[in-house]
């Protein structure tokens, strides 16, 4: 009867211990479900400011408009202390929109856009944990139909070796990054290309050449750099993180 009893046992023990051990890998992928962080979160905290850009009742980012078109846009933010707006164009530029904006969102009335031109609206957000990538509507006034859209053909970020501009690059204050990239489809009257978030520049019928920016960063704070190509089709974009390390 006693060895029955151990048999017994011991052949329970064996049980619970299989069962734990394959309900653990279920239970972790219940919690990573129930519990998972956002990419932002996992790797650079949960303050990292953001800001959306929208042509009020229009979904596209870019559109084709008719001279003397004017527009609503919307910015919505979270995470904001401060937000500034700048423009961009080849023949004009807004400069209406330029200059700080609400932190908390707002909206804006466009002028006139009376040129055939490109005109360009971007935002760039921050606050004390780094800078958002920063968002862009692009209005082409004028434009004839054109089928092909533009392509950002190589993105490259490179430290002290190529880096996968799809996963945060890791750096140490101090550390000098180049970005480097090109395009195709970019040398029409209306191609034109920007970079929102950290560092906001434009780049004009930049399609047939290869394009690089240096930056040292030079604070323990999240850099975003968002680059956004467009011309009479459509528009395209890419974006990288930096993370200070930790």
């Amino acid at each position: 009867m006693a060895r029955l009893m151990l048999f017994l046992i011991s052949s329970l023990g064996i049980l619970i211990f299989v069962m734990a051990t394959a309900v653990a890998p279920f239970k972790s992928k219940v919690f990573s479900i129930l519990y998972a962080k956002p990419l932002s979160q996992a790797s650079e905290g949960s303050g990292i400011p953001g800001v959306e850009l929208v042509i009020e009742g229009i979904p596209e980012k870019k559109i084709n408009a008719d001279q003397g078109t004017s527009l609503t846009l919307r910015w919505k933010t979270a995470n904001v202390k401060s937000c500034i707006g700048r423009s961009f164009g080849i023949s004009e530029k807004d400069i209406s929109w330029s200059g700080e904006k609400d932190p908390e969102g707002g909206t804006f009335q466009t002028i006139p856009l009376t040129h055939n031109n490109v005109y360009v609206y971007t935002i760039d957000c921050a606050n004390e944990f780094g800078d958002a990538s920063g968002d862009a509507i692009v209005v082409n006034v004028g434009a004839p139909l054109l089928s092909q859209v533009p392509y950002i053909t190589s993105f490259e970020i490179t430290k002290d070796k190529l880096e996968n501009s799809e996963k945060p690059v890791i750096f140490t204050p101090g550390d000098e990054i180049q970005v480097k990239w090109s395009g195709l489809n970019l040398n029409t009257p209306y191609s034109i290309c920007f970079a929102s978030g950290s560092w906001p520049s434009m780049y004009q019928n930049s399609g047939k050449t290869n394009v690089s920016e240096n930056f040292v960063l030079g604070s323990t704070k999240v850099y975003r750099y968002s680059l956004y190509c467009s011309n009479e089709a459509g528009i395209t974009g890419r974006a990288v993180t930096f993370s200070p390390n930790p």
